[in-house]
């Protein structure tokens, strides 16, 4: 039994199942010995797993848990015994809410296209910056106010950090 293919002492390789092909090869005594190739190929298989989780995903496949939209792969055996590839399209919402006490900052939509907004239950004074999530600062703004609408042209599609004073960082998503 094997997996996909076989490669026989006739120096072929085989990727069906064969129970008909023989070699022929002189034993000790210098007598011909026939042997007979009892062969079952089974096969790896593939399949594609479709997710949308909120913040973050535990995928069973690996018990890795991913915190950015995706795609994974994992490789398990399949009930043959084989290799099973599996393919995980993630896609991940976020919250974009940050809860300090009895203010909240809510950032939406989430993931975004090309503006942001954010608005707070309280007056915004200070900066506002968007980091990448490698740490480079993407985007500065004094803010004065309780709303804000953000350009995005200029960012590349992936995962950011919106960060205001000394608050926990909000994760937002740009496609």
């Amino acid at each position: 039994t094997a997996c996909d293919s076989y490669t026989w002492i006739d120096g072929i390789t085989y990727t069906a199942s064969n129970n008909t092909a023989t070699w022929v090869l002189p034993n000790a005594s210098g007598c011909d010995s026939t042997v007979l190739l009892d062969l079952i190929i089974n096969n790896s298989s593939s399949s594609l797993q479709t997710e949308t989780a909120l913040d973050s995903y535990t995928w069973p496949v690996n018990n890795q848990t991913y915190t950015q939209s995706g795609t994974y792969t994992g490789v398990v055996s399949n009930a043959e015994g084989c290799d099973s590839t599996i393919t995980l399209n993630l896609s991940l919402n976020y919250t974009g809410i940050d809860e300090s006490g009895e203010y909240s900052i809510h950032v939406f939509p989430n993931p975004t296209d090309n503006i942001l907004h954010v608005n707070a239950t309280f007056e915004l004074q200070g900066e506002l910056r968007i980091l990448d999530m490698s740490g480079r600062l993407m985007f500065t703004q004094q803010l004065i106010g309780k709303a804000i609408s953000i350009p995005l042209d200029r960012l590349a599609a992936g995962s950011y950090l919106l960060l205001y004073g000394d608050g926990k960082p909000i994760r937002f998503e740009k496609n």
